[in-house]
């Protein structure tokens, strides 16, 4: 039996984080224990910023892994007798406890190596994640393993991520984060930006809050409203998402409440039920968030007084929010009327009679 060493983390000595971590895809049989001495095929030592800076590259035969670890003076001294218990202990984990902020850079290690089980591992059976805001389509709050499990596959594809700035208060770790992931791309939000924010017990995430920047909220909140109100005919979501105050500026109408905007969509639902608005891309700037929009539907209900015809239709448009303290407070709305008018044939289009 071969041993593959398939993982490995190092961490700074005297912090208290793993000096070593090894997870193995097969346990080492002391015959084997030779194969698994080969694996170590260069170890180069450095002397940086006064501390010695150790260098471990493996072969796997698969895969090369080097990290690095940094020791106090004279430790360097340990790290023979510690490859020789990793050699005897069949490639078993060696693993010291662990300090909050390198959980963090650790926490991220796992993210950027794509490995799902690894991330997991980071979080108690009874943690909890409350992003703020929500993911689009997704729940407030995910909570034990199999559920985040869900939410770190959601993320997964395409994930990076980088941390800086990790304050360490007690139990509790804050950092600024910045994170690129498939899922945000299919939203048109790549990257976003926020703070972490953690409750540490032992060096696993009890509970894990990403608070997203005001920008990347303000665009959150957008994408929410169109898949939740607009697509999902929600209305009474706009009473959660959109301001006492509210007012709604949309061509050949006078300004509009909240009020005004349901009876308006209630309208554009019943000529076309299965309205579906994308939107196809975002800008943010402070308050203020433009969204360009793809129309979708099929003209099966009557529409500004014209019977149904059967019509799909397919129209771009854009609108135009603005936002204050987590609420929409102001939208400008420019559909392509004229095209939806054209598709459902109650007036001709360019070059028809």
């Amino acid at each position: 039996m071969a041993c593959h060493v398939n993982r490995l983390a190092t961490y700074r000595w005297g912090t208290g984080e793993p000096l070593l971590y090894f997870r193995t895809s097969s346990r080492c049989i002391p015959w084997a224990s030779a194969r698994c001495s080969t694996l170590c095929s260069q170890i180069n030592a450095h002397i940086k910023k006064g501390a010695r800076t150790m260098y471990l590259t493996l072969l796997t035969g698969k895969a090369r892994v080097a990290n690095r670890w940094n020791l106090r003076p004279g430790a360097a001294l340990l790290l023979p007798f510690l490859m020789f218990a990793l050699v005897l202990s069949g490639c078993q984990p060696i693993v010291l406890p662990g300090s909050d902020a390198t959980t963090i850079q650790s926490f991220d290690a796992a993210w950027n190596a794509h490995d799902v089980d690894a991330v997991l591992a980071f979080f108690t059976d009874d943690a909890v994640i409350t992003p703020v805001p929500p993911l689009p389509g997704g729940p407030e709050k995910f909570t034990g393993r199999e559920e985040i499990r869900g939410f770190i596959q959601l993320l997964m594809p395409g994930f990076r991520v980088k941390s800086e700035n990790i304050q360490v208060s007690g139990t509790t770790v804050t950092w600024w984060f910045a994170v690129y992931s498939d899922f945000f791309q299919s939203l048109g939000v790549n990257p976003v930006t926020g703070m972490g924010e953690a409750v540490l017990d032992q060096g696993k995430f009890r509970s894990f809050v990403p608070r997203f920047s005001q920008e990347t909220v303000n665009k959150l909140l957008a994408l929410r409203e169109e898949a939740e109100i607009e697509s999902g005919g929600n209305l009474a979501l706009i009473d959660e998402l959109f301001a006492p105050e509210f007012q709604l500026h949309f061509p050949g109408f006078p300004p509009m409440d909240r009020e005004g905007y349901k009876q308006l969509l209630a309208g554009f639902r019943a000529g076309f039920p299965d309205l579906e608005v994308t939107v196809a891309g975002q800008v943010a700037e402070g308050s203020m968030v433009a969204n360009r929009l793809v129309i979708r539907g099929t003209h099966t209900g009557e529409f500004q007084g014209i019977p149904p015809t059967g019509s799909a239709i397919e129209v771009t448009g854009m609108n135009v929010m603005r936002f204050e303290n987590g609420k929409i407070v102001e939208l400008w709305g420019v559909p392509d009327l004229l095209g939806i008018l054209q598709q459902i044939g109650a007036i001709p289009a360019p070059g028809q009679n």
